[in-house]
């Protein structure tokens, strides 16, 4: 836990902390805040929302694969990229389930807090039970510095820590693909940094695209304008099309000029809509536990140093609740003699 003192001051600079995630928590500040602000109520109300939060709750595909707190009315659409949520008068949240789970209130007592005007604050940093930084993962800017982790699928990340902690070595994890909840496109490796992730496109006899899938975070209102550009070409192959779906689905019906396309030729009006998208993990950047800049090679990397930061602050929190234990053991039995001579 020494290690995390050192964040209340990152070297990294107070600009750069306030942009980049930590890799322990995958947090930046402002989060940390509308979280410890939650955690701390001992009920489970809804409460209104201010704009930090709307993040945190967004579930729909290419937003969170596991949201921290639970959205109450529109918090935004696919269809839009979340930027059709509704203003925060109009909308509640509350803590999802899965969020006490994973911010452990064991951990509670080993916490190391921020203090202003004399109060303890919100964490310095939280000690989620899997690194949510790989979970949910992170686009962002900072101070000159770009990172881009995408998210992974919080089964194969607990099964590597699972081999970690049964014995195995960092070279016994196995290597992970992007990942993205309730997603139902398709994901290729190229090599160790590039994925490409294609939506789904069948033609039909009648000379009709149907479009049941967009890459991740490639929006259906962003994809309408491209369609449209490509109408109002002479050039165009298209001649129409139609949109029938929920706001968070994908259905979109284009009609082709020459309903005989052959696949090579569809492929390349695939590529011009956006339906393929090469994905690099070359930028995987975090704050470390000393609050430095870390460019990491893979996501097994940043999943190794998750874990060794994680054993350290499991057995921090095992001598803690070893004393507490022994504390409550000591008063109890000093209570014996008085309970017996009372009876």
């Amino acid at each position: 836990m020494s290690h995390i003192r050192k964040i209340r001051h990152p070297a990294s600079g107070p600009e750069l902390a306030q942009a980049i995630p930590i890799i322990i928590d995958g947090l930046i500040p402002t989060q940390r805040k509308v979280l410890h602000t939650l955690l701390q109520q001992k009920s489970n109300r809804e409460i209104k929302v201010i704009e930090l939060a709307y993040k945190l709750a967004q579930n729909f595909v290419g937003a969170n694969n596991i949201n921290y707190l639970e959205p109450g009315g529109n918090f935004g659409s696919r269809r839009n990229g979340g930027e059709d949520a509704a203003e925060g008068r109009l909308v509640y949240t509350k803590l999802s389930a899965l969020t006490r789970v994973i911010m452990d209130a064991c951990d509670n007592g080993v916490l190391i807090h921020h203090e202003r005007n004399g109060k303890k604050a919100e964490p310095v940093v939280y000690l989620p039970v899997i690194p949510m930084i790989l979970v949910n993962g992170c686009d962002t800017h900072g101070d000159g510095w770009n990172t881009f982790i995408p998210p992974y699928n919080p089964r194969e990340i607990v099964d590597n820590l699972r081999r970690r902690m049964n014995g195995n070595s960092r070279a016994d994890m196995r290597p992970m693909e992007p990942w993205y909840r309730n997603w139902t496109g398709r994901s290729e490796r190229l090599d160790a940094n590039h994925f490409i992730l294609s939506g789904n496109a069948q033609k039909t006899a009648e000379g009709l695209l149907k479009i049941t899938e967009l890459p991740p975070k490639r929006w259906p209102r962003d994809f309408k304008k491209v369609l449209e550009r490509h109408i109002s070409e002479a050039t165009s192959a298209i001649k129409s099309y139609t949109q029938n779906a929920s706001p968070n689905g994908i259905n979109f019906g284009i009609t082709l000029k020459d309903k005989q396309m052959d696949v090579a030729t569809q492929r390349s009006l695939e590529e011009e809509l956006g339906l393929h998208h090469i994905m690099t993990t070359e930028n995987l950047i975090a704050l470390d536990a000393d609050g430095q800049t870390q460019q990491y090679h893979t996501e097994l990397d940043m999943l190794e140093e998750f874990y060794l930061l994680g054993f350290q602050a499991y057995q921090t929190r095992k001598q803690h609740l070893l004393k507490t234990i022994q504390k409550e053991l000591t008063q109890w039995t000093e209570q014996i003699p008085l309970r017996q001579y009372d009876s």
